[in-house]
This record gives structure tokens, sequence and C-alpha cells, in this order.
């Protein structure tokens, strides 16, 4: 099959296909996909709960 069977998009489309699976890896390396963090990543997670208040007010007894 020719340029000319195809109405000459063959090539446009192997480049816009290429160029989809170049931004693709790209996202998916940067998002961590490959390989993401190892154990020496330093996570620190800061979580706050808050107790739930007693009928009674304060002193959390029956």
């Amino acid at each position: 099959m020719t340029n000319e069977q195809d109405g000459g998009q063959g090539g446009i489309y192997a480049i816009l296909i290429i160029i989809v699976i170049l931004i693709l890896a790209a996202v998916l390396y940067m998002s961590g996909a490959f390989g993401g963090a190892g154990e020496d990543a330093d996570v620190e997670a800061d979580v706050n709960i808050e107790a739930p208040e007693t009928p009674g007010g304060e002193g959390g007894g029956p």
C-alpha cells in the first residue's frame, strides 16, 4: 500500500500515534508508575483526629 492508495494520511497517523504514546509514557513516568517511590522515600503525613464530644460534657465517663 502506498501513500497514493490511502490518501497520503498514513504517515500523519503514524506520527500522531507515536506522539500520543510518548505523552502517555511521560505521564506514567512522572506519576511513578514505572517503579514508584522506593522504601527510602520520606513520606510525611500529618493527620489530626478530633475526639468525639460526650453528651455530658467533658470527662468521658458513663
